[in-house]
């Protein structure tokens, strides 16, 4: 060991999955990658989340077969998708506590209440932390828009947006 600090003592950015599990068109992993900084690409299975009333058994057995997929599109090049289990908070403290993390970057989820109430308590873990967090919107949802005059404007802006190849 030479004592210089390694590429990841000097920060990494983390890419989370949430609800959008593809490769193609993802900005959140788009930006990650052009900010040139290792990182790592996580998906959580949250507790709350998975056992809250809209949730079936169904839907998850789909999400797992989507992030095996996933993997073996990764594999050739060698990296890894990190797929834990806990609430996210916890999650990204433990993180925290192995990693220099700089930024997180994610679509905005527009779920139900309890992954608004999550990221609302995350925002301010992020905060108190000086990590980045970089939110994308979705499908051409808006957080927290208090009227929907030119919802369709701004929707059709969004359908129409140049095509984002994968990294």
């Amino acid at each position: 060991m030479n004592g210089r600090p390694s590429q990841v003592d000097k920060g990494m950015h983390i890419v989370w999955f949430k609800k959008d599990l593809r490769w193609q068109d993802h900005a959140p992993l788009q930006a990650a990658f052009l900010a040139q900084m290792p990182a790592i690409l996580l998906y959580i299975f949250e507790p709350s989340v998975m056992s809250y009333p809209d949730a079936s058994q169904r839907h998850w057995r789909f999400v797992w077969q989507s992030l095996q997929d996933m993997q073996r599109q990764l594999d050739p090049s060698g990296n890894r998708l990190t797929i834990v289990q806990g609430e996210a908070v916890e999650v990204f403290g433990w993180l925290s506590k192995k990693y220099n993390i700089k930024g997180v970057f994610s679509h905005a989820e527009t779920g139900n209440a309890i992954t608004f109430q999550r990221d609302k308590k995350l925002k301010h873990w992020f905060v108190e932390n000086r990590i980045v967090w970089h939110e994308f919107p979705s499908n051409g949802i808006i957080r927290g828009l208090q009227h929907r005059n030119n919802w369709d404007q701004h929707w059709q802006k969004t359908m129409e947006a140049p095509f984002i190849p994968s990294t």
